[in-house]
């Protein structure tokens, strides 16, 4: 099955490439249209379902409208979105998240104030996508930041749960080291793909410290981290890092593989993440979900002593669409987000998916095999004070309001800080606290981009000076030899071609060379590329002996280059070589 699905996904990736590069085939049928979409999480069904039923849906009310969906992965997403995008290509309608507003300014995505049922929408999660009083994208997933723990480890330790769910951060340091005595694993959290997961605590805990004005300042260098309730919250967090809070494979333990380490193996007590984390927990079991029995439970993060906001909650806009700005079909397009954004499709959404939403659904019981969950995340909402923490790149001191109350069925927003290049990035700049127990500076007063000319050339310099006396003068050198003759006795003699000339017509050992190296490029090559995809498509499948292929791919990595240089001197040596010993025999 994994084998098939791999074989579909190249075979997708394969057209979405042609298509990109030659355009699109005509249709065959000229009353056939057909509307492209590019979607990320193919690896959650629920969201696969979801998105499939919403494109039979439109499919039923237009005859001759074919919705096709590929599916990718978030990073392969982008990139493809890079190459098409500009060339004017691409699907009619994609995937996105409220931080990448680069698609904005390029003018690659089109407002969709007058195409698309806003009725449908909450008006908060619409606030989000909303740039120069233009709205740009539908916000479909909504989630709140919680922190999970495992019920019957918390019994095991002898610790009851208090009535708001909330700790002290004593009682909470102190819980991390009782779990820690125990042998159990306190936190599963690791930074191995993605750098927020590894700052929850440290960015939680400063939000109730600070409050969410003074929280927005922090992140906005408009309040410095030497502040003393900053450096409280950091010296606490250091506490709990020296308790061992974290799993000593912080730095490479990927997303994915903490929620396994929490609720299968090794185990831990708690678990802080998005409310997505149902988006791979809910799995089948033998596809990497939590086991049914597993007692989750979800409580909140623990309250900083003279905290000024302990009943704050982050949230935030995750999975979003727009329409490509290149597109035909736009009022199709349009449609199809509609046919995503209906009650029946939020309410599909909240039971299936078990996820909060920016679509409107009028939720009040909750059935299905994890109705319990979600009846228990939405008791964490109630009484919180919500903060909407803005997108990285365009949220600088502006916040998007709190919800009123009884909105917090629908609540929730997605961290959007993939990549840590802005001030508001504080899971990118704070990973390091919770992973090292580094001791956060304040912000620089100037960068790089701010130096002047003499600074950045004495930084620069010594790596400039290198470069040029090992790679450019040797370059140089090279095509000056070309056209001299260098006597013995060291004098030089311009020779113009002839030296090409005698390497071309006379020299019989240099067409040797050039026939050795010509087989030798093609068939490296042809082995790499083909014995490269076969072997990842056996990894991706899981086929049998696959955790030793594994070994066997990535031990040369591993070696010292010493040690393979070595190894193959024993093999080429002509007296006792392997090589030589084969060939003579």
């Amino acid at each position: 099955m994994h084998a098939c699905f791999a074989m579909r996904s190249l075979a997708a990736a394969s057209i979405v490439t042609f298509a990109v590069l030659f355009g699109a085939v005509p249709t065959a049928g000229a009353q056939d249209v057909t509307l492209e979409v590019w979607s990320h999480e193919a690896d959650e069904p629920a969201k696969v379902a979801f998105r499939e039923l919403a494109a039979k849906n439109l499919e039923k009310t237009h005859p001759g409208v074919k919705v096709k969906i590929t599916w990718y992965e978030k990073n392969p997403l982008f990139a493809a979105l890079k190459t098409a995008l500009p060339a004017g290509k691409g699907p009619d309608v994609f995937y996105l998240e409220p931080d990448q507003v680069e698609y904005i300014g390029a003018g690659y995505i089109v407002p969709l104030d007058d195409l698309v049922n806003w009725n449908n929408i909450e008006p908060w999660a619409r606030k989000v996508w909303t740039h120069n009083a233009k709205t740009y994208g539908i916000p479909q997933e909504a989630y709140t930041v919680e922190l999970y723990y495992n019920k019957d480890a918390l019994k095991k330790l002898g610790v009851d749960l208090p009535a708001n769910a909330q700790f002290t951060q004593a009682q909470f340091l102190e819980l991390v080291k009782k779990a820690r005595a125990a042998g159990m694993t306190p936190i599963a959290q690791g930074v191995g793909d993605r750098p927020y997961p590894g700052a929850y605590i440290t960015v939680e805990a400063l939000l109730r410290k600070l409050g969410p004005d003074d929280y927005q300042k922090l992140f906005t260098s408009k309040l410095s981290f030497s502040d003393p309730r900053v450096v409280e919250v950091l010296k606490w967090v250091k506490e709990l890092v020296d308790a061992g809070a974290y799993p000593k494979n912080f730095m490479t333990l990927k997303l994915g593989e903490s929620h396994y380490y929490f609720y299968s193996k090794p185990g831990a007590l708690m678990l802080p993440m998005g409310s997505f984390y149902t988006g791979r927990a809910f799995v089948p079991e033998d596809k990497g979900g939590q086991p049914q029995s597993f007692p989750l439970g979800i409580m909140q993060f623990p309250a900083m002593d003279r905290g000024a906001c302990n009943e704050c909650k982050t949230s935030t806009i995750g999975a979003s669409f727009a329409i490509n700005a290149g597109s035909k079909q736009k009022k199709l397009a349009a449609e199809f987000l509609d046919a995503m954004s209906t009650p029946e499709m939020g309410k599909m959404w909240i039971e299936t998916v078990y996820l909060q939403t920016g679509i409107k659904a009028d939720v009040k019981n909750f059935t299905g095999p994890h109705a319990a969950y979600f009846t228990e995340l939405m008791e964490r909402q109630k009484g919180r004070e919500i903060f909407h923490r803005p997108a990285a790149r365009h949220g600088h001191g502006r916040m998007q309001g709190r919800l009123r109350p009884g909105a917090e069925l629908r609540l929730s927003e997605r961290p959007a800080f993939g990549r840590p290049n802005r001030a508001g990035d504080e899971q990118g700049l704070l990973q390091g606290v919770a992973g090292r127990g580094l001791k956060p500076m304040a912000p620089p007063e100037i960068d790089a981009r701010r130096a002047g000319v003499g600074i950045l050339v004495v930084f620069l310099a010594p790596a400039l000076l290198v470069y040029a006396g090992f790679t450019i003068y040797p370059v140089l050198r090279t095509f000056y030899n070309a056209f001299h003759s260098i006597k013995p006795q060291g004098m030089v003699e311009f020779v113009g071609l002839s030296n090409f000339t005698a390497l071309l017509f006379t020299d019989s050992i240099f067409w040797k060379a050039v026939a050795n190296t010509s087989v030798f490029t093609i068939v490296a090559t042809l082995v790499d590329v083909i014995g490269g995809l076969l072997l990842a498509l056996c990894l991706f499948a899981r086929a049998p002996l696959a955790p030793l292929l594994r070994v066997v791919w990535f031990t040369p990595v591993l070696m010292s280059y010493v040690v393979v240089g070595i190894i193959w001197v024993w093999i080429y040596d002509y007296d006792w070589g392997l090589a030589n010993a084969v060939l003579r025999w």
